[in-house]
């Protein structure tokens, strides 16, 4: 493993164990339904009360963040409103799973495909593709 994948599992890790309501602001794109999808599978398994959700089409700012709109619209991200530490795309798919216990099967998937080097160009690939998964998933 290398030392970039060490030291992020780490943060995520030491993280944890913060039981602080709405810790996290998740930062979406609310006109994609696969991502209100998303979004709602995580509100379902959020039992510990730690994500407020903010469609980027109505984020301010919120918590004086400054994301560039660009950069919104490319993947999802997510704020420690803690700390203010900001990720994004599949760092902040792992920050949003290791947070959520009911989700650690996925994390472990997520992790495995970190360290094979798969899981930015899956991500990447999704979010070009969500319109289109969300009408083949519509049927």
């Amino acid at each position: 493993m290398e030392q970039g994948q060490k030291q992020f599992i780490n943060s995520l890790i030491s993280s944890y164990g913060n039981s602080a309501e709405d810790r996290f602001l998740i930062i979406y794109d609310g006109a994609c339904p696969f991502c209100g999808s998303t979004v709602n599978f995580l509100r379902r398994i959020d039992f510990l009360h730690k994500f407020s959700y903010a469609k980027l089409q109505e984020f301010t700012g919120k918590d004086s963040v400054k994301i560039p709109l660009s950069l919104l619209q490319e993947s999802i991200h997510v704020v420690d409103r803690k700390n203010g530490r900001v990720w994004n795309s599949m760092a902040a798919v792992s920050t949003l799973l290791l947070h959520s216990p009911p989700a650690f099967p996925l994390l472990v998937l997520v992790l495995l495909l970190r360290m094979l080097k798969l899981a930015e160009p899956a991500y990447k690939w999704i979010s070009k593709s969500r319109y289109s998964i969300s009408a083949a998933l519509r049927g």
